[in-house]
């Protein structure tokens, strides 16, 4: 795998997940997660732990690992403890959800519904469903946000009152309100009905990258 790292995510149990532009997942198990038997025999005399490498080269078509691009921007892990991977293969233009158990790899891809191959955020929301913005940073035209409640997928766009198809960041208040950050400002969507924030409402700039809430 490549130095060029675009995610990283601290696993529940210990491990440390990377991913990589060009270069696939890099998962990271720490000396003191080494146990059991996932217990490693040939730990280096320096103390550091073990790398476990995830590629997405031939010969099928989502990689011999299960990894859906090259290029992973985001990483999470949802309530059930399974890891989620955003990639996509700038070059093909595929892409699509790497979804990790433990042992083996499940894939979410626009065959199966996604309005884009590039995934650019995952939240896991209070109530174990899955949430996803897509748009590919320019370079699809189509988009949107996916929510998954491990059935099947439900699409928002901007034919539902998205403010934009490029959704960068996905944040959810105390109030079970979902925000949305575009490239074209803020969409709130609550309860069922979608408010767009812009510079016109005192927001810097209208792309907005990340979305955090203070305590």
């Amino acid at each position: 795998v490549l130095d060029k790292i675009t995610s990283l995510h601290c696993a529940d149990d210990g491990t440390v997940w990377a991913g990589h532009i060009y270069g696939g997942i890099s998962r990271y198990h720490p000396p003191s997660v080494l146990t059991g038997e996932n217990r490693f025999s040939d730990l280096s005399t320096s103390g550091m732990g073990k790398f476990t490498s995830y590629t997405p080269e031939v010969p099928n078509q989502y990689g011999p690992d299960g990894l859906t691009g090259t290029t992973s921007h985001v990483i999470e892990q949802s309530s059930d403890g399974r890891i989620w991977l955003g990639g996509f293969e700038w070059d093909s233009g595929q892409g699509g959800l790497s979804i990790y158990d433990g042992n083996s790899f499940a894939t979410l891809t626009t065959e199966d519904g996604l309005p884009s191959g590039a995934v650019d955020c995952i939240f896991p929301a209070t109530d174990g469903v899955m949430w996803m913005g897509t748009g590919g940073r320019g370079q699809h035209l189509k988009g949107g946000v996916a929510r998954y409640d491990g059935k099947g997928l439900v699409i928002f766009t901007t034919a539902d009152g998205l403010v934009s198809n490029q959704v960068f960041s996905i944040y959810q208040t105390s109030n079970g309100a979902f925000w949305f950050g575009t490239d074209k400002g803020v969409s709130v969507y609550h309860p069922t009905e979608f408010h767009r924030i812009s510079e016109a409402d005192g927001l810097v700039n209208n792309d907005v990258t990340v979305i955090h809430c203070d305590p």
